[in-house]
């Protein structure tokens, strides 16, 4: 293959903790260059029932219940009719990703089986798929990465042949490891003064056969030494040490909640990635959260936003009206007919009782919480979203507090030509300014 270099951005969000058990060592890694031991790990514990199918000679197919992973078997892999099942087991790795035991274990298959990884239903956050790979973990607990994984973009799956079977799942080579704060839909959140340790750990492998290495434990990598730190907005510190291992410290004032981003840009010889090309820039970046008592957050598609501009105002006889902006343009209102501390169903406008919500998305056009019952001839009544906008506390003086949580499906004002919705859910605290 003619080997043509470019340069990869990735912009990786947490995919893994790597707190994986290994013997004690240095917290901040060994030193560059320093052998790593082999990754041995407890074996899953089994989660939900076992899929069995027997196949045979002609060959055919078997996949989990959730279609992630499947297993083409090849006519002539066996020689008589065989069980083979499919068990998800929890991951030992402790990534994001699913794990699966495949069954039959020992059998020596006359040709390669495929197995089939379908990644789009699983969030990896904004990690680039080309740098995911198939690993397997034998019955004795050790790690190995299939290394002919190929991927494939458009239909979001990881591909490899086998002539074994074991349990698998998918990790990436280079991680972002946060030691400190709460971690949330891959954020770090940090109050007031609060420091994490930010460091990049390589997942290496051994030279092994041609297309499978052993994974071993993760190291602080040569690599690292070129990594360069970088946050933004420049609120609160970030201080580098001469590992090249990144501590930030949140603000001794936070005003408002907002959102930073911390930057780990690496250079050199990366590796290939699962097209077979090689990588020589790649940029991981770890989204930090800097929380004060105030905040409105915006959940889609289980991707949290935290808003950049929010208020929130107690209109007397009428009820409680909410705003809020967040960064990537949306514009969110809300409003309870009602002041009282209760769970209020989506109607329309001035409905006493009830609560309404507008977005306005990127694009400038409007979502509403109701769409017609029929769009053919504008007979019947609204269909409202499921769903509430629920007030815990409301903010009636100054320095009390708005509180609630909401969960709605959002209708595009056009939906009868459109039939475009959002399903969307939030949570907010606020104070009342005096």
């Amino acid at each position: 293959m003619k080997k043509i270099f470019y340069t990869l951005a990735l912009i990786l969000s947490v995919l893994t903790s790597c707190k994986k058990d290994k013997p004690e060592e240095d917290p901040e890694g060994p030193p560059p260059g320093e052998l790593s031991q082999k990754l041995k790990l407890p074996l899953g514990a089994p989660v939900g029932s076992a899929v069995q199918k027997e196949i045979g000679a002609a060959g055919g197919v078997i996949q989990s219940p959730d279609g992630v992973i499947k297993i083409t078997v090849p006519a002539g892999a066996v020689d008589v009719p065989t069980a083979f099942s499919v068990q998800e087991v929890t991951n030992t790795l402790e990534t994001r990703a699913r794990s699966y035991r495949l069954r039959p274990e020992g059998v020596n298959f006359k040709k390669p089986l495929t197995v089939t990884y379908r990644y789009a239903g699983i969030d990896i956050g904004s990690i680039d798929p080309r740098m995911l790979f198939l690993a397997f973990q034998d019955k004795d607990g050790y790690y190995y990465s299939a290394n002919k994984t190929k991927g494939d973009l458009n239909n979001h799956t990881l591909t490899v042949e086998t002539t074994h079977f074991s349990d698998w799942t998918f990790y990436s080579r280079y991680d972002l490891n946060i030691d400190g704060g709460r971690k949330e839909g891959g954020r770090v959140f940090l109050r007031e003064s609060e420091k994490v340790k930010v460091n990049v750990y390589v997942s290496p492998k051994s030279e092994g056969e041609d297309d499978i290495d052993e994974l071993l434990s993760p190291l602080y990598d040569p690599v690292m030494s070129s990594v360069q730190w970088d946050f933004s907005p420049k609120k609160g510190s970030l201080q580098i040490s001469v590992d090249r291992i990144a501590s930030y410290q949140a603000p001794a004032k936070i005003s408002r909640t907002e959102e930073i981003v911390i930057t780990a840009t690496l250079t050199g010889d990366i590796g290939k990635d699962n097209q077979g090309n090689p990588v020589r820039l790649m940029q991981l970046v770890q989204p930090v959260v800097l929380e004060n008592d105030d905040y409105f957050i915006l959940s889609e598609d289980g991707e949290e936003m935290v808003a950049a501009d929010f208020s929130a105002t107690l209109i007397e006889g009428m009820g409680v009206q909410l705003s809020a902006r967040f960064p990537n343009g949306y514009n969110l209102s809300a409003y309870t007919y009602g002041s009282a501390v209760a769970s209020y169903p989506y109607n329309m406008h001035g409905v006493a009782g009830s609560a309404t919500l507008e977005l306005v998305g990127q694009d400038q056009r409007s979502f509403i919480v109701y769409r017609a019952e029929d769009c053919f001839n504008g007979n019947g009544q609204a269909i409202f979203s499921p769903g509430a906008f629920v007030l815990k506390s409301v903010g009636h003086t100054a320095g009390k507090y708005f509180e609630g949580e909401f969960t709605c499906t959002m209708f595009r004002f056009d939906f009868c030509n459109s039939t475009v919705k959002k399903s969307i859910s939030g949570r907010f605290k606020i104070r009342k300014q005096g």
